[in-house]
């Protein structure tokens, strides 16, 4: 069994998506300086690295991170090759009818945007389209996830949610072959918030 990384580390000075808190890790007790113990305090979004948007994020009666029945973090996923999409462009239906998946599995997009995640932000990455969500609900998928802060626009997470679908985003598939996995994704357990972070892994049999 191999058990892969598909989170990104926490850390000072991290991208997050515009406007939301940045990273900080603060030391508030420390050995060195003669403290009993080590000790420190997190500050951050709850949208920060890899993380989950539960239907609240957009809805004002959505369905918060502790509403969402546990089996829908874990179970059957496919990790599907998208890399050929430039940037500043979509992943449409006609990319998705391209492609062989379970519907009932959780589906993972592989694009481009796993070789940026970790520099700077930049608006022109691979989304979503609004037709291609339209697609995967018509399909019966529950869960998706990319690799990138956002999976598009906000009638596109609107769309998403409002028909159950959860959404996992800042994945991080650069070094994930395409193909079929067990998808292990539990966000922290915080009651009443729209989203979590998630140490998310893939595992291969």
């Amino acid at each position: 069994m191999k058990i892969i990384d598909i989170s990104l580390a926490m850390e000072q000075n991290m991208v997050v998506y515009p406007g939301d808190p940045q990273f900080k890790l603060t030391s508030v007790l420390d050995i060195s300086k003669g403290d009993s113990l080590n000790l420190s305090e997190v500050q951050m979004g709850v949208h920060t690295g890899s993380h989950l948007d539960s239907p609240l994020h957009f809805l004002k009666k959505g369905e918060s991170i502790t509403d969402i029945p546990l089996t829908r973090f874990y179970g059957r996923s496919q990790v599907l090759d998208l890399t050929s999409i430039e940037f500043g462009n979509e992943i449409t239906e006609k990319h998705l009818k391209t492609q062989e998946f379970d519907p009932e599995s959780i589906i993972l997009f592989k694009t481009k945007n796993s070789n940026i995640i970790k520099g700077d932000y930049r608006e022109d990455f691979v989304s979503l389209s609004l037709e291609a969500a339209k697609f995967l609900i018509n399909s019966k998928v529950k869960t998706v996830g990319i690799d990138y802060l956002s999976i598009g626009s906000t009638n596109t997470h609107k769309l998403l949610l409002s028909n159950g679908t959860i959404i996992y985003e800042g994945l991080v598939l650069t070094h994930v072959t395409p193909g079929i996995y067990t998808f292990i994704g539990f966000p922290l357990k915080m009651i009443g918030s729209e989203g979590a972070p998630t140490r998310a892994v893939l595992i291969k049999d």
